[in-house]
């Protein structure tokens, strides 16, 4: 018998533990009762993601431009109402797979003078900035959502830098 929870919990293992559970909690206890929503800044980075979908569009890529465009509305809808569930698990599988897509067509596409000196420090600072982040978040302090919200910007740049240099080179 299908048992969607269950593919659900294996395809997400790994993605949080107990204690991100307890911090989510505390996510969608203010986000409920703060108004207006202060996880904004976290919405208005994900419709950045729109820069490669705006240029793979431009390019007629249009594989990049999908994934840019459910990428982008996948996030914005799990940071303009934060709740545990389907739309929080989207967002988790939705940001690794276009990770994924981005990274290794990145690795392929993008001219080695641009990737040593630009693509793979700018990757490097956005790992460190999610890192920190979560850091921040498991520790109760506000900075984090500013820090995710540049950690946003960066994988809009770097995913902005691919869909470029697939079109080209």
């Amino acid at each position: 018998m299908f048992n969607l929870k269950f593919i659900l919990d294996l395809f997400t293992k790994g993605f949080y533990n107990e204690e991100d559970n307890i911090n989510l909690n505390q996510i969608i206890i203010e986000s409920k009762y703060k108004k207006p929503n202060i996880y904004i800044p976290l919405v208005i980075s994900s419709c950045c993601f729109l820069l490669s979908g705006y240029i793979a569009f431009i390019y007629s890529i249009w594989i990049y431009f999908i994934i840019s465009l459910i990428t982008t509305f996948i996030s914005i809808n799990h940071w303009r109402d934060v709740r545990k569930g389907p739309r929080r698990t989207a967002d988790l599988i939705g940001a690794k797979i276009s990770f994924l897509v981005f990274f290794l067509s990145g690795c392929f596409s993008i001219p080695n003078n641009i990737l040593w000196t630009f693509a793979v420090p700018n990757c490097v600072l956005m790992v460190i900035l999610y890192y920190l982040s979560n850091h921040f978040r498991n520790q109760g302090q506000k900075i984090w959502i500013y820090i995710h919200f540049l950690f946003h910007i960066l994988v809009a740049i770097e995913q902005a830098v691919v869909v470029y240099c697939i079109g080209n080179f």
